[in-house]
């Protein structure tokens, strides 16, 4: 694998799937365009609140997406990226990630050493009681139709993730 060169500073596009989370998506977006994500794109899976006001107004660009679904939401977001977009980043608008690893997590892309990345919940320090025993069940392991294994990356700082080459 090679390292991703396309570019200086590769193009990376943070995709927030939102239903209703006007009290923390304004923080979100701003802390993830702290990171220096090239573009937030906010999908709002049709909010009964003011979601998509407050994420527009803390610079996402933000589509709608009529039906609902979190799958549906992620495809609106893939679809609505910029063309020129080497990663992509997906992330809950409720602020339950913390952001300030994306740097982290998509270096092993851009150092050749990965393909995709997935942050883990389970792994690291979390609040007591933020997981239910099925989420922490079935986020114990990862593999890759591509890859039958799965590589430890744990970044400094607590939050660990699994890289997949």
């Amino acid at each position: 694998m090679k390292p991703l060169s396309l570019r200086q500073v590769p193009v990376v596009s943070a995709i927030i799937p939102c239903l209703d989370e006007e009290t923390a998506i304004g923080q979100v977006v701003a802390a993830v365009r702290a990171q220096d994500v090239s573009e937030v794109v906010v999908v709002d899976g049709g909010s009964q609140d003011r979601t998509a006001e407050r994420a527009k107004a803390a610079g996402a660009r933000v589509i709608v997406e009529p039906r609902r679904g979190y799958g549906r939401a992620i495809q609106a977001g893939i679809a609505a990226a910029r063309d020129d977009a080497d990663i992509l980043v997906f992330l809950d608008g409720d602020g339950s990630n913390p952001v300030e690893f994306i740097p982290e997590l998509v270096s092993p892309i851009v150092a050749g050493e990965a393909v995709f990345v997935l942050g883990s919940r389970v792994r690291g320090s979390r609040e007591p009681g933020s997981l239910a025993p099925q989420q922490v069940c079935s986020s114990t392991s990862f593999v890759t139709p591509t890859s039958p294994t799965c590589h430890r990356f744990a970044p400094s700082g607590g939050m660990n993730s699994d890289v997949s080459a």
